[in-house]
């Protein structure tokens, strides 16, 4: 026999009674219990179908993969893939940045020369028409940085 400390009632050795108030011995003391296992079932079974549903998701996210791959690869292949991504990402972003300063470099360029022709003596017309010149260079630049973007973020 043994004592059941919780509820202070000797309970005989061949029933003893589990954390949740059933028996060990297989037999529910109430119906709760056994909803509660058939809710678990059905939560781990759910469970377990989210977690299907999520693998094969990620597998057909992932160019190369073999049409049966267990588990491990496709999380394999996951992470190569991701890393290869992010590669291509960095590669792209300088080849970004190295555009954009070859673009400001041109429209500095641009401003010193005409500036420098405007103060050669130059008329007033002249001077207006190299300002509207950096202007236009200025506008290029900057739908040229508006297309890297764009283009970039595609």
């Amino acid at each position: 026999m043994e004592v059941d400390r919780a509820v202070g009632v000797v309970a005989p050795a061949s029933q003893k009674r589990s954390r949740n108030g059933g028996s060990k011995n297989g037999k529910a003391a109430n119906c709760g219990d056994q909803s509660e296992h058939e809710m678990h079932i059905w939560t781990e079974r759910e469970r377990r179908k989210k977690m299907r549903n999520m693998f094969s998701n990620l597998h057909a996210l992932l160019p190369q993969l073999p049409a049966k791959a267990d588990k491990s690869t496709i999380v394999d292949e996951a992470v190569t893939y991701i890393k290869s991504l992010q590669q291509t990402l960095q590669t792209l972003q300088k080849q970004k940045l190295e555009k954009l300063r070859s673009a400001t470099l041109m429209a500095d360029s641009s401003s010193i020369i005409t500036s420098h022709q405007g103060t050669g003596g130059a008329s007033t017309d002249q001077f207006s028409e190299a300002l509207s010149v950096e202007e236009t260079f200025k506008l290029a630049a900057g739908e040229m940085n508006l297309w890297l973007l764009s283009s970039s973020s595609s």
